[in-house]
């Protein structure tokens, strides 16, 4: 096992998945998603939180560990409890704050705010990677518009299922 530098930062992006996921680890049921079955890592969250949880509510440990979410395509409720102790940051709206904990930097100074051009919500999608992203998050919320059982139809009972749905 490698050992993690304690100065390194975690960050766990959110969705309904992720909340689903920590559901089925509280007891409410199991849940497997088609791209568990069809990654050739399986399904990593689980692994994650298993790992870090313990180390997530040790003393001096809680700013090690940012948690976000795209409030276009999901929102906070998709945040599981066990993070309620930190700082869930909104992307796009909050990148900037985001980006400023992970270099462990003040964003506001006696006398100044730092700012960093073209990260915020207002900013980010004016060069191409943002543009790319700012596309592919408006695709995807028309997609759960026009498909509001999306993520119903991405749970599956078994691997069984999935592999029937792949040979036909």
């Amino acid at each position: 096992q490698q050992l993690i530098d304690p100065c390194d930062k975690i960050l766990v992006l959110c969705s309904c998945g992720v909340q689903a996921k920590w559901r089925a680890m509280c007891g409410q049921g199991k849940v497997t998603l088609r791209e568990d079955v069809l990654s050739p890592t399986d399904d990593m969250l689980i692994p994650f939180l298993n790992l870090f949880l313990p180390d997530m509510h040790q003393v001096g440990m809680l700013g090690k560990y940012m948690v976000a979410y795209f409030d276009d395509i999901c929102s906070e409720k998709d945040v599981p409890s066990v993070f309620d102790i930190g700082i869930k940051y909104n992307l796009m709206k909050h990148f900037e704050e985001l980006y400023f904990r992970i270099l462990d930097i003040e964003k506001y100074q006696p006398g100044q705010v730092n700012h960093i051009e073209g990260i915020s919500g207002d900013e980010y999608y004016t060069c191409p990677s943002g543009q790319a992203l700012r596309k592919a998050i408006e695709t995807f919320k028309d997609y759960q518009l026009e498909n509001p059982d999306w993520f119903e139809k991405e749970c599956v009972v078994s691997e069984e299922e999935v592999f029937t749905e792949a040979s036909q």
